[in-house]
This record gives structure tokens, C-alpha cells and sequence, in this order.
């Protein structure tokens, strides 16, 4: 598809997006940037890429294709360094509203030839080494251009993605930032506030060597990054705090019913999380 595809930001998704060109065989060239030289150097070492750049601004000279994945926090400072010219670029930000903000305080508008993106897909591991050429495969990603997109810009992103295995679905900045408060920003909260809550008890190390299975599951994402998920959360506040209201709003309801010991009601609102969670099962490969 591309003589020269720049990927700047090479951890986890970044060396997973490098493996899935290079398998698929989607760019006659595969350049990476990273802030850490060693991980470049590892990924040339495996063959995860072609060759790394020293600076970004000589990443993308000559690129056809710049894909940004670094954290969402960084995003401006990396925007700062690339000398627009025709190249296409996309992204994989979890949070769509704040790289908009980004991307026209840097060229006073979105490029043409930019379109935001969004795998929905990921790992609580993290950096190149965590990397995996069936990262993607299945899963969706979420592209969101405006009115002012280049066609082909667009049709070239849905092409590589959906290349690599992964189903396309266009929205609005709006609606992917509602969406992924709800179903990934709320949910990864959660589970940092349920694994925190044990963090004080006196009884930590008993607790923990008796854990189980539920622990283990619901506990798992709060393993990711701190540092990038903070910036998550920062960058699509007022969605997420949305989504947290209702959400206590629900726990308080829930409350209730346990402590009037209304095994009724008590039943049904199990019954109709149950059938959200058969519903995802039913759809997903992710179980």
C-alpha cells in the first residue's frame, strides 16, 4: 500500500502496528521513532522494522504515511516537531476531543489529509516487547474525519486497517469520546478504584494470598500505566465524570436493594448485567 509508512511511538501498540504491516506486507518501508533508542534499535533487531529516525521532524521527511501513537499527554510536543507537508497522518489516542484541540493549536486547523483514529484494542502490558501481530486482528477502529477530509487519506487509513484484520467504524469526535468514557475510560477507573480500595487495608497480604479469580478479573486493567492513563482520564474529563455520576447513581440503587434485602430486585439487576456482558461475549472475541 505505501512505499514509506513513519511510526513515531514505539511501545505496545506502536511495535503491534509495526508487526501487523510487516506481516500483512502493507509498506515497502517501516521507520519508527521513539523517545528510547534502545527499543528502536531492539525492534531493527527483530525485524520489527526497517530502520529508526533520530528526531521526528526527519521521521516523517518523505513519509507517505505517519502514524502517531504515543500517549495522549505527549501528543502536542510531537505534533510541534512535524513539518506538515502531504503526507497522511493518523493517530490511535484513546481520547479524540483533546488531539483535535492538539492538532489545530499546532496548524490552526485539522489537516486534510489527518484522520484522528482509534484502534479498540489493547493490553494492561506495556511497551515493544508486549507487541503482537494479531493485536488488532478482529477488533474495531474507530476513524473520525470531518467534513473537510481527503477521500483518499480516508479510504488509504480504512484500507490499512482493515488490512490488518480490523472492522471500520466512522463517528463523530463527540460520539467516540462518549462512547470510550462508557465502555473503556469508566471501566478502567473502576478497576483502579476497586484495586486501590485494598491498597490501605491492614489486612492487604491476607487478602490478597486469598484472591482468586474475581480479583484477578476485575483487577486487571488498573496493572496499565498510571502516567498514561491519567492523562486519559484528564483528557476526556468531562465525559467520564458523566459517565461516573450515573454510574454512582446505579451503585446507590443497587445499596438499597442489598441492604432492604429485596432479593427480587436484587436478582433482576444481575440478571440484566448478565445479559450486557452475554450480549459483548456474543460479538467479541474477547471473553
Amino acid at each position: 500500500m505505501f512505499k514509506r509508512v513513519v511510526i513515531i511511538g514505539f511501545g505496545l501498540i506502536g511495535g503491534s502496528i509495526a508487526l501487523s504491516i510487516k506481516k500483512h506486507r502493507l509498506s515497502k518501508e517501516l521507520i519508527a521513532w521513539d523517545i528510547d533508542k534502545d527499543c528502536v534499535r531492539k525492534g531493527v533487531e527483530l525485524n520489527m522494522i526497517d530502520g529508526f529516525a533520530e528526531t521526528i521532524s526527519s521521521a516523517v521527511a518523505g513519509a507517505e504515511l505517519v502514524i502517531l501513537s504515543v500517549p495522549v499527554g505527549e501528543m502536542r510536543g510531537v505534533l510541534e516537531q512535524i513539518d506538515l507537508k502531504d503526507q497522511i497522518i493518523t493517530d490511535v489516542g484513546s481520547v479524540k476531543g483533546s488531539f483535535v484541540e492538539d492538532v489545530e493549536a499546532v496548524f490552526s486547523k485539522v489537516p486534510p489529509r489527518l484522520i484522528p483514529g482509534h484502534p479498540i484494542a489493547g493490553s494492561e502490558k506495556k511497551g515493544m516487547v508486549a507487541s503482537a501481530e494479531d493485536l488488532f486482528e478482529g477488533h474495531s477502529v474507530i476513524l473520525t474525519p470531518n467534513e473537510e477530509s481527503d477521500e483518499t487519506a480516508l479510504h488509504k487509513v480504512s484500507k490499512l486497517w482493515r488490512l490488518m484484520g480490523c472492522k471500520i467504524s466512522i463517528m463523530s469526535v463527540q460520539d467516540h469520546d462518549t462512547i470510550l468514557a462508557k465502555t473503556s475510560h469508566l471501566p478502567h477507573l473502576l478497576s483502579s478504584v476497586f484495586s486501590e480500595s485494598i491498597y490501605s487495608e491492614s489486612d492487604r497480604s491476607a487478602a490478597l494470598a486469598h484472591a482468586a479469580g474475581s480479583f484477578r478479573d476485575v483487577s486487571r486493567v488498573s496493572a496499565s500505566d498510571p502516567a498514561i492513563w491519567a492523562d486519559i482520564f484528564l483528557a476526556n474529563d468531562l465525559k467520564l465524570i458523566e459517565s461516573l455520576e450515573r454510574f454512582m447513581v446505579g451503585l446507590e440503587k443497587i445499596k438499597n436493594k442489598i441492604a432492604s434485602r429485596n432479593h427480587s430486585e436484587v436478582k433482576n439487576f444481575l440478571e440484566r448485567g448478565k445479559a450486557v456482558r452475554d450480549h459483548f461475549s456474543s460479538i467479541t472475541k474477547e471473553l
